[in-house]
C-alpha cells in the first residue's frame, strides 16, 4: 500500500525538524562554549572540568533514559520532558551562579539533553517502518542545523561579546521545545529478539571490541579538540566566525 505523499512529506518534515534543532544547539555551543568560560574569568581546568560534563552525563543518561524508555513505551513523552527540563535547568547559566553553580547546572541540563537524541533514534527508525532508507534524508538535516548555527552564531559574535551567547542559543532552545512537540507518535512494532550468548561472549567478540575501542579513541580527541582547540585559535587571532567556520 503506498503511503500519501503529502502525510509522507508531513511525517519527514516532523522527523527532521528536531534533528535540525537538536544538532544546532551542538552548532551554537562545542564551537564557543570554551571561549564563554574563558570570558568569564575560569581557569584551563575549570573549563576542562566543564565541558567533560557534556560527556560525562553522555555515558549515564542514554542508558538510564533508553531503559526508561523501553520500560514504560513512553519515548515521545520522555523526549519532550527531556528539552523542557533540559531548557528550564540551561537557564540556571544567567545567574552566573560560579564554577560549582555551573557546574551543576551543567551537569543537569546536559543530563537531560544527552537522553533525547538515543530515545529520538528509535522513534525516528520505528515511524519509518519499512522505509528506513529515508533515516539518511531525516538526519542529514541535523547537518544542516549544525553547520548553519556555527556560521550564525560566529557571525553574531563579530558583533557583541562572547558574554552573550547564552542569550544567542535562547532561540535555539526554543526550536527543540516546539520541535519536541511536533515528534509523531510512535508506530508499534515487536521487539527484536535478544543476540543470542552470554554478556561476556558478546562484549569480547573482536568486531565488539574493535567498535569500542574506536569510539573511544574517537570521544578522547573531541575532548581536547573541542575544549581548547578554539582558545588556541582565538589567542592566533582568528575571529569568532573563522573560528566555527
Amino acid at each position: 500500500m503506498r503511503q500519501n505523499p503529502i502525510r509522507g512529506f508531513v511525517i519527514y518534515w516532523r522527523l527532521s525538524n528536531l534533528y535540525f534543532w537538536f544538532f544546532a544547539l551542538l552548532g551554537g555551543l562545542l564551537p564557543y562554549w570554551s571561549l564563554y568560560l574563558e570570558g568569564q574569568g575560569f581557569s584551563y581546568l575549570q573549563i576542562a572540568t566543564l565541558m567533560a560534563t557534556i560527556q560525562l552525563t553522555k555515558i549515564i543518561a542514554p542508558s538510564v533514559w533508553g531503559w526508561l524508555g523501553d520500560k514504560t513505551g513512553q519515548r515521545v513523552r520522555l523526549v519532550r520532558f527531556g528539552a523542557i527540563t533540559g531548557s528550564l535547568f540551561f537557564a540556571g547559566v544567567f545567574m552566573e551562579p560560579g564554577f560549582f553553580g555551573l557546574l551543576l547546572v551543567m551537569l543537569a541540563f546536559t543530563f537531560f539533553w544527552n537522553a533525547i537524541l538515543p530515545l529520538y533514534e528509535v522513534i525516528t527508525l520505528r515511524t519509518l517502518g519499512e522505509q528506513k532508507e529515508k533515516y539518511g534524508r531525516v538526519r542529514l538535516w541535523g547537518s544542516v542545523g549544525f553547520i548553519g548555527a556555527v556560521a550564525l552564531v560566529g557571525g553574531l559574535l563579530e558583533m557583541v561579546p562572547i558574554q552573550n551567547l547564552p542569550w544567542l542559543l535562547l532561540p535555539v532552545f526554543a526550536g527543540i521545545a516546539v520541535s519536541a512537540f511536533l515528534v509523531p507518535a510512535e508506530r508499534g512494532e515487536r521487539k527484536p529478539p535478544a543476540p543470542k550468548g552470554s554478556l561476556k561472549a558478546i562484549v569480547t567478540h573482536p568486531a565488539v571490541v574493535t567498535f569500542f575501542l574506536m569510539n573511544f579513541l574517537l570521544q578522547v580527541s573531541h575532548g581536547a579538540y573541542y575544549t581548547f582547540f578554539s582558545i588556541h585559535l582565538e589567542q592566533h587571532g582568528y575571529s569568532k566566525l573563522s573560528i566555527g567556520l
